[in-house]
């Protein structure tokens, strides 16, 4: 009986440290993802403050990097505040009934602007009328955030990416 007592704390004990690794992991990860856009920010900023661009389309384009970073800084804190959650909550929903057809159509809105900046074509097919769902809405709203903004990552300038809710 020690013996097993003694093995399941071993256990026990690996798998609280594998935890701890991937969440030191998983920190490091998310504060590159924050420190690489920030010093862009501040650079082309510091740029548009000095005046150091050669012309309205320079200023222009600066402005746009730093929107661009600004938002993907947006997506990574939240991704980190998701984490944190799920450290105090692991695998808890909050079930609630709501219009998955128009939390389609608010997220799509996000990220037209971003996708034509990409030269990505966004077709959303989304119906007009409701499609009540029970779920976790914020869990699903970052689930389809996490596949769009993947799908932007990794579509080619000329590409296009689908948005479709549909009841079946």
């Amino acid at each position: 009986s020690f013996n097993a007592m003694a093995a399941r704390l071993a256990e026990a004990e690996a798998t609280a440290a594998a935890r701890d690794a991937e969440w030191r992991a998983s920190v490091a990860n998310l504060s590159h993802d924050l420190r690489t856009p920030l010093a862009s920010i501040l650079g082309y900023s510091e740029s548009l403050v000095a005046g150091a661009y050669s012309g309205e389309g320079e200023r222009q384009r600066y402005e746009l990097v730093i929107h661009a970073k600004a938002r993907h800084m947006t997506r990574v804190l939240a991704d980190l505040l998701e984490l944190a959650r799920l450290e105090d909550r692991p695998g808890k929903f909050e079930l609630a009934a709501f219009d998955l057809a128009e939390l389609c159509r608010s997220v799509a809105i996000e990220y037209l602007d971003e996708a034509e900046s990409a030269g990505v074509e966004f077709v959303a097919d989304i119906p007009d009328s409701p499609i009540e769902v029970e779920m976790d809405r914020e869990a699903l709203s970052r689930a389809l955030r996490n596949l769009l903004d993947n799908a932007l990552r990794y579509a080619a300038s000329g590409g296009a990416i689908e948005l479709s809710a549909r009841r079946e």
